[in-house]
């Protein structure tokens, strides 16, 4: 999977490491000894530029308009269908992403991006690099004591959203340990006389 093979792949790679995305696409196939087209994109927002370099370089790829987090977690997740992702969020969700990411054996890197005059000065008051230093999982969170939980409001590819049948509600949740390396999955069923 590409995020146990990433670290390594990131060497090899030319130039800056997300500056050309056929060149990236290129050598990504070529460092996890597939085709390009059994490799998936998933991209955040991004540019048509980006979008059409990647299909050229023959992998697929698919649009989310939210859930970056979740969208970071599914590239992370071993059998996911999403060998990476690439997109502009929040600070406060990269920084969730990165412990689950740690938790699961994974790479991240991010920039930062100010959006306005405001974002850029709370950046420089708080000691960030605004240029373009990239920062990696253990610069955004360190140490492995983390514990990151999920749980469904709606379906999606982590997990199954909340459902009602009768007296109970069902949820689903996701629990990453940092320490262990572990992904526990939670169903619960709640009785709704207790709760409403």
């Amino acid at each position: 999977k590409l995020v146990r093979t990433l670290p390594k792949v990131l060497k090899y790679l030319p130039g800056d490491k997300a500056a050309d995305a056929r060149s990236f696409m290129m050598s990504l196939h070529y460092w996890l000894g597939g085709s390009p087209e059994n490799i998936e994109a998933l991209l955040l927002n991004l540019a048509n530029n980006l979008i059409e370099e990647i299909r050229e370089a023959g992998a697929g790829t698919r649009l989310m308009s939210d859930g970056d987090v979740a969208g970071g977690i599914n590239a992370a997740r071993h059998n996911a269908r999403t060998d990476m992702c690439v997109g502009v969020g929040g600070s406060p969700e990269g920084i969730v992403t990165a412990c689950a990411i740690k938790a699961l054996g994974g790479h991240i890197q991010g920039r930062l991006w100010p959006r306005d005059d405001d974002e850029k000065q709370r950046g420089i008051d708080a000691g960030l690099r605004l240029d373009d230093h990239v920062y990696e999982a253990d610069d955004m969170v360190r140490g492995n004591n983390t514990i990151f939980v999920a749980t469904g409001v709606t379906n999606g590819e982590l997990v199954a959203g909340v459902r009602r049948e009768g007296d109970f509600v069902y949820t689903e949740s996701v629990v990453l340990r940092g320490a262990s390396g572990t992904l526990r999955r939670i169903s619960s069923e709640h009785l709704t006389s207790k709760w409403l």
